[in-house]
């Protein structure tokens, strides 16, 4: 994963022996759009592979998180994974296919701030929003 901070930013990737390094990340502008919007709430759920403007498409983005995921199977303990919700949409989709998918999920997304639990890659709850309640 990268994180980054202000309008440069940072890269932090993770070393073979698991530290952290910083790289510089060359600047970059955001995409315009409609305020209140993030980059994936533009893209419809039909175009998974759109690539916008920030250089990666929802479903490539998804595929890094089932990665991500993969590489906790072994490791003790939850982990939090914060996302976008198409992203999390995406993942399900790869992890599900589309007819096992809760109606709704593609065609309205994921409502934000739900909560996704996944278990072993197995998706136990999806899109929950019981705890803004």
């Amino acid at each position: 994963m990268t994180g980054a901070s202000g309008p440069t930013g940072t890269a932090l990737p993770g070393g073979a022996d698991g530290t952290i390094s910083a790289a510089p990340v060359p600047p970059w502008k955001p995409a315009p759009r409609a305020p209140g919007l993030g980059p994936f709430d533009l893209v419809p759920a039909r175009h998974p592979d759109l690539v916008l403007g920030v250089g990666q498409s929802a479903q490539q983005a998804a595929a890094r998180l089932q990665a991500f995921l993969a590489g906790l199977l072994r490791l003790p303990g939850p982990v939090a994974a914060v996302t976008h919700g198409r992203v999390t949409a995406e993942l399900l989709r790869n992890l599900l296919g589309d007819d096992a998918l809760p109606p709704g999920v593609l065609a309205a997304g994921i409502p934000p701030c739900a909560i996704t639990t996944v278990d072993d890659l197995n998706p136990v709850m999806i899109a929950s929003v019981s705890h803004l309640r």
